[in-house]
């Protein structure tokens, strides 16, 4: 990116907090540089969880939740007229946020439980929502105790036979690890 950016820093107490590029020093990669929770002002125990950097405000971003809940909304309902620099409930406060991705396109994504299963979902099945705060939908059903452990971009050549993971529709149980896979 550059200077001219936007940056929105998500933390873990389901805020966003906003600000320039242009407001940080240009500083050498040996410097640490500065502490973004002093400088934004965070929350006691606030910890920041994800930062993405955008121009236009394009762009989706696909949240995945503990409970098997997956959430798309687009990335300029974070976009406001004032020069805010912090959004309260950024998003869903419903279940522990586990991953957050910004995506310009359809993407793919590799979904692991608690209880071994696995799911590979195209973000075209998770219906988008236009307000900030939205709960989503069920992508990933879970047994009580269970929760969704990662989330991640499919990375090709993960599994021998993908398309044994993939669905047309949710919400699915998941589906165990293949021998095949086991060996990789």
């Amino acid at each position: 990116s550059n200077n001219a950016a936007e940056l929105l820093i998500f933390t873990d107490h389901h805020q966003v907090y906003k600000c320039k590029a242009s407001e940080f020093t240009d500083a050498k990669a040996s410097i640490l540089g500065e502490f973004l929770p002093q400088r934004l002002g965070f929350d006691a125990g606030e910890v920041p969880v994800a930062m993405f950097a955008t121009h236009d405000y394009s762009g989706q971003l696909v949240f995945f939740f503990a409970n098997g809940k997956a959430v798309r909304v687009p990335l300029n309902a974070y976009e406001t007229k004032q020069n805010r620099r912090k959004l309260i409930n950024a998003y869903s406060d419903v279940s522990p946020l586990i991953s957050v991705y910004l995506i310009r396109e359809e993407a793919e994504f590799l979904l692991r439980s608690s209880n071994h299963r696995y799911l590979l979902l195209n973000s075209s099945l998770i219906p988008e929502k236009i307000t900030r705060s939205a709960n989503g939908v069920t992508v990933l059903s879970l047994k009580a105790k269970n929760t969704v452990e990662s989330a991640e971009p499919y990375q090709a050549g993960t599994f021998v036979k993908p398309d044994g993971y993939r669905v047309n529709t949710i919400p699915v149980s998941g589906f165990m690890l293949k021998e095949a896979d086991k060996k990789k």
